[in-house]
């Protein structure tokens, strides 16, 4: 029988986020090995990358408050439980944008060293997603 998540005490760690995870991990390695060859700015860019990650997570979990302001004081419980959604994905993804869009003009980063990094670690991450989620549930 294929379980869907592992048990570990009373914590429940779905295989999908597991996959997430690696994924993620996997273009930031990949990203890390390019942004050697950029003697420049190469840690700056995965730093902007990975700011721009933790934002669109937080933009996407915390983007309930718009759709239902209530959730408040009726079950505040409910912050940690719940998440905006399809508007919250792409409230979180503008918003993460933005953030890199704007850090990129004001430290004067490389347009196209940015853009080559950022793409080839967004590519990685999710072919390597992919593959697991094959893997996994087929």
């Amino acid at each position: 029988m294929f379980h869907e998540a592992i048990q570990i005490g009373p914590l429940l760690i779905k295989y999908g986020w597991i996959a997430i995870v690696y994924s993620i991990f996997c273009g930031f390695i990949l990203m890390k090995t390019l942004a050697s060859t950029y003697e420049s700015k190469g840690q700056e860019v995965i730093d902007l990358f990975f700011n721009g990650l933790l934002l669109f997570f937080f933009v996407f979990k915390f983007s309930i408050l718009i759709k239902d302001p209530s959730i408040i004081t009726h079950n505040p419980y409910g912050l940690l439980f719940f998440h905006g959604g399809m508007l919250g994905i792409w409230i979180g993804g503008m918003a993460a944008i933005l953030y890199i869009v704007w850090t990129v003009h004001k430290k004067s980063l490389s347009i196209k060293e940015t853009a080559f990094l950022l793409t080839i670690g967004c590519l990685s991450a999710l072919a390597s997603y992919a593959i697991q989620h094959y893997w996994l549930f087929t």
